[in-house]
Order: structure tokens, then sequence, then C-alpha cells
């Protein structure tokens, strides 16, 4: 790996929301799921956030955060650019943060992959997590619920 580590600055802002567009095109003119992007608009969002920047060329290539979903339970957001996977920089990123989940008494981790990126389900995997939960897509469907007139059953369509 021949880049380092920094916490994140407001400068770094556009280059992340970048390898995020490149890593999932389809949600560029999404306004209605999450996105990395949106952690910056509440500072409270994330605890802890990192980029990782080229040396030679200052260039930023990996962004790394974690933030709180509930008392010492956190989710990561974790993104590198497709030029420098598979060299150490999602590594880094990684155990930058585990440092400061222990800093935090952190007792649980959740990561969020999508199941057609197959190497990013193979490097979370090689971190340790292993999958409790899929969803459809970024969201899970909501059902109409109906009531049911005999006996006062509970029915779903």
């Amino acid at each position: 790996m021949i880049a380092e580590l920094a916490p994140f600055e407001e400068e770094h802002r556009e280059a992340v929301i970048g390898i995020e567009n490149a890593i999932f095109p389809e949600y560029q003119n999404d306004s209605v799921n999450w996105r990395a992007g949106q952690q910056f608009d509440d500072p409270t969002q994330a605890s802890s956030k990192y980029v990782a920047v080229e040396i030679n060329r200052d260039l930023l290539v990996g962004y790394g955060a974690i933030r709180a979903t509930h008392t010492h339970r956190y989710r990561l957001n974790l993104m590198v650019s497709s030029k420098w996977q598979r060299r150490g920089v999602g590594r880094a990123l990684f155990a930058k943060l585990e440092e400061d989940l222990v800093a935090l008494q952190a007792i649980s981790l959740q990561a969020r992959v999508r199941a057609d990126k197959l190497e990013a389900l193979d490097f979370v995997q090689r971190q340790g997590f292993s999958e409790v939960h899929r969803m459809e897509g970024m969201g899970l469907r909501r059902r109409k619920y109906i009531k049911v007139a005999c006996g006062g059953a509970n029915q779903y369509d």
C-alpha cells in the first residue's frame, strides 16, 4: 500500500462522494436511499472518519467511517476506489476503525454489503463478519395490512 491514512476533513467530501458514485453509479440521482455523503450533513452521525490518500499524487483513494446506531453499537461504512482494491487500503482503514471501536467500548459492528458486490462480501468475511440478515435492495418491503372481518384475524396481502 502506497497510501497514508488521515482524519476526514471537509475538503475530502467531494472526493469521497466521487468514489461512492464510481462504485454505485445507479445511486447518483437517488435522493431516497442512504449514501455515504449524508454522514457529512450531521457531524454527530459518524464518530470516526478517515480517508486513504495516495502519497505521490495526493489522490483520495478510500474512505472509512463508523457511526453509532445505539449505545456501544456501530455501523461500518468503507469504500475503496476500484483501482486501489486488493492493495491493503481497505484493511488499513478497517484496522484504524477497529482501534477506535476498542476505545469506544463497542459491543457490535454492523456492515451492510450488497449481494451483487462479491468482492466486498469476501472482504467483510475476511474481516470476521458473518451474514445475519439479508434485505432486498436497500430496504424492507412494506406489505399492506388488512384486518379481516371474520374472527378479527389479521393478515397481509
